[in-house]
């Protein structure tokens, strides 16, 4: 008897945002019989957590608000109550949000996440009706902001072999070029090796992965943890003693979801491609790291604008609304993040903040955060 249901309805069906459109729809409540209620309330919150639990050492936890906005859909004096008749009944809602929040996130140890709560209060509170409805937000990376990343890339990593015959058994060295620094998903990335093997020492294969690192801030300390993926690799063939090989191959991005977290200053995700020449017998191999940026929306052949404070290893850009490739396509292509349904913990505080990695006349912050140590 009473309330039997209640539903949070989007109004875009698949409940995908962009940052400054509005979030709306309608709470959907469905009841039995004549109900007393105290009050209807509808709270919209958007939030990124970091938490780390281990058994031997106190839970460490931060968080960050983006959103954070209630409606009251329903309220009545106290010590008073509204009577609900019987049937469906409907309550619209709307928000805007900020212009400048990350996209959704989830992780080994906390995630982004933007969601609507609906709760019906009865007479009696054991019977109060609660529901909770996660929405997701894309925040699109246009590389076309950061002209830099227009530049091709040349890297050069040498190592000496050492004899315990004679003082040294020869070099390797290694050149990675790249034509741009900028990528998006399933775009190809032209990589061309020059492997110079003036040794004795073979090489017996070259592999290039493509690696997703995380840094997750923990605590008022901002301890680090860090996190690594092996998004993609390729192998390729090897080279002899004494012979040098020029190597070309196409990597391949895949077709997953990356996203954007500029605003966003407790989670970091950056990309770079590790080449590693594997080396005979017990000589240590020969690593290269190259960071790239992967965006949404590509690189074109004129410049838009640039941003000179942006780095690979720093996060991602400035909202575009539609430039080169409208939002509407982005939105609904494959590569969207796929939100786990994590219980994070609940808190609310407004304090101002700057994003870290911007230059201090870059203001523009979430609308709230908040650093916290406590045990979990």
């Amino acid at each position: 008897m009473g309330v039997r249901k209640l539903n949070i309805i989007f109004d875009q069906p698949d409940k995908i945002y962009h940052p400054g459109q509005t979030v709306s729809g309608q709470v959907k409540l469905a009841i039995d019989s004549v109900t007393r209620i105290k009050g209807i309330k509808l709270k919209l919150k958007g939030k990124a957590e970091c938490k780390f639990i281990k058994a031997s050492i106190p839970g460490t936890y931060t968080y960050e608000v983006y959103l954070k906005n209630k409606q009251i859909l329903i309220q009545t004096e106290k010590d008073q109550h509204h009577n609900l008749p019987e049937g469906e009944h409907i309550y619209p809602f709307a928000v805007s949000l900020p212009p400048k929040v990350p996209s959704s996130f989830s992780g080994s140890y906390g995630g982004i996440i933007y969601y609507g709560k609906a709760v019906v209060e009865t007479i009696y509170s054991a019977f109060n009706k609660k529901q909770k409805t996660e929405f997701t937000v894309v925040n699109p990376l246009n590389l076309n902001f950061y002209s830099f990343l227009r530049t091709p890339s040349r890297q050069e990593e040498s190592k000496k072999f050492m004899s315990p015959y004679r003082s040294t058994n020869g070099s390797l060295s290694l050149v990675v070029n790249l034509p741009k620094n900028g990528y998006t998903p399933s775009e190809p990335i032209p990589i061309t090796l020059e492997v110079n093997n003036s040794s004795d020492v073979a090489v017996n294969s070259i592999y290039i992965y493509l690696i997703q690192n995380i840094q997750w801030k923990l605590g008022r300390k901002f301890t680090l943890k860090n996190e690594t993926k092996k998004l993609q690799k390729i192998r390729l063939n090897g080279v002899a003693k004494r012979q040098s090989h020029t190597l070309s191959e196409n990597f391949q991005v895949p077709s997953i979801a990356f996203p954007s977290l500029k605003w966003c200053s407790i989670i970091e995700i950056y990309h770079n491609l590790h080449v590693k020449a594997n080396t005979s017998g017990m000589h240590s191999n020969l690593d290269m790291h190259i960071p790239i940026t992967i965006g949404h929306i590509p690189l074109s052949e004129s410049k838009i604008t640039t941003d000179t404070h942006y780095r690979p290893s720093i996060k991602s850009e400035e909202n575009d609304s539609g430039i080169f490739m409208s939002l509407e396509k982005i939105s609904r292509n494959p590569l969207l993040p796929i939100l786990s349904h994590s219980k994070f913990r609940s808190h609310s505080v407004d304090p101002n903040h700057v994003p870290l990695f911007l230059n201090k006349n870059q203001t523009d912050s979430p609308q709230s955060s908040r650093y916290s140590n406590t045990s979990l």
